[in-house]
């Protein structure tokens, strides 16, 4: 089978020389070199799930399955950031609501008792105590005293009158939030339902592929198929990104060799260059065992060239970092990037998951330059 999948992958090379001899000495990434790429991708894959055979059924139901979790776990984190934003604002506009309620209740203490004032003395009683002054200086320092207190009453009232206002405005305000805030509540439990759904049937996916898989010798198949996949698949991609251009002012990738991080936290296992448990094939790259839906950082800058759900890796992004470099982050949860973004070192590109038929959760990483794998405890550091 693997020998099957080789010539495969020599054919669409074959095929592919046609398009980048045509391609010349172009030195950009334009629209059309993405989708030459994505074309040829797409061919190869098609061809590899016709030599998949009898597998080719679950393997499409576990990448509808693991697709879908995928982007279910983005939706639910999108919807829980927003459901947590309105809950902050809603709690902010009844804060403000509180206020202007206390302001409104002392408020209207001042003007009762302001008014109280004003009908106790009455209109008369003041007339009589300005008439009854002989001073000139006393009349006008009690006409201002009776001015200041009329002014200040109609301040008063003022600032009442704003107050009921700004409260009447914020009603609507608080009901209109509230009712957003219970229809992104209702959104995330309905996602959360779905996600616990196509959870339930890649469990179910899962048996299924480990009955036809259970002895060891057909695992160990299984694990060449896996690998002489991926080796096509990145085979075509490096032939077709020969001509893709790369930020001509950022710092080479072969530069920071040893200073780079890793690009998720968590423990490494199955070390590069280590057997696999069956003791078949060696491992190509490592594995970080980490936490599902821990955000996955690209180790240096580059150019998004693959990101779909690929047979063996599940959901699988690759980053060319130009002069031959490529890395690739495999098994995700899901994928936050597409084929053609432009990626920053250290800019979140996935989420650690289990895909690609995993029973636990981590994230496969390879370095790879012209073709060879590299190893990546050689580049990256704690």
């Amino acid at each position: 089978m693997a020998r099957s999948i080789t010539r495969i992958a020599r054919l669409s090379l074959l095929l592919l020389g046609f398009v980048v001899l045509s391609a010349g000495a172009q030195q950009t990434a334009s629209p059309a070199d993405l989708k030459r790429l994505q074309a040829a991708i797409a061919t190869l894959q098609k061809e590899l799930k016709q030599d998949r055979g009898k597998y080719s059924t679950l393997g499409d139901q576990l990448k509808r399955d693991e697709v879908a979790i995928g982007k279910l776990s983005i939706a639910i984190e999108d919807n829980t950031d927003k459901h947590q934003a309105l809950t902050r604002e809603l709690e902010q506009l009844r804060e403000r609501q509180s206020q202007l309620q206390r302001q409104r209740d002392k408020q209207q203490v001042l003007i009762a008792a302001q008014l109280r004032s004003a009908y106790q003395m009455g209109h008369e009683k003041t007339l009589k105590v300005l008439l009854n002054q002989q001073d000139p200086a006393l009349i006008s320092r009690a006409m201002t005293y009776v001015d200041y207190f009329n002014r200040a009453r109609l301040q008063q009232i003022e600032s009442f009158n704003a107050t009921i206002a700004e409260l009447t405005e914020l009603e609507p305000s608080i009901i209109a939030k509230a009712l957003t805030l219970q229809q992104a509540g209702n959104k995330l439990a309905h996602d959360k339902d779905q996600l616990a759904g196509q959870q339930l049937s890649r469990q179910k996916t899962l048996a299924s592929l480990a009955s036809s898989i259970s002895s060891k010798k057909a695992q160990l198949q299984q694990y060449e198929k896996d690998r002489a996949r991926l080796e096509a698949l990145l085979n075509t991609v490096e032939d077709v990104t020969k001509t893709f251009a790369t930020i001509e002012d950022a710092q080479p990738f072969a530069k920071r060799k040893g200073k780079m991080h890793w690009p998720a936290a968590g423990k490494l296992v199955n070390r590069f260059g280590s057997r696999r448990k069956d003791g078949g094939l060696k491992w190509q790259g490592v594995e970080i065992r980490s936490k599902e839906g821990t955000r996955v950082k690209a180790i240096h800058h580059g150019r998004v060239v693959f990101a779909d759900w690929f047979g063996g890796q599940g959901l699988l992004i690759i980053i060319d970092h130009g002069d031959g470099y490529m890395s690739l982050y495999g098994h995700n949860q899901s994928l936050l990037k597409e084929t053609g973004d432009w990626i920053s070192t250290g800019e979140s590109i996935a989420t650690v998951g289990a895909s690609g038929g995993r029973s636990e959760t981590g994230l496969y990483f390879e370095i790879r330059h012209r073709g060879k794998a590299n190893n990546p405890a050689q580049w990256c550091r704690s």
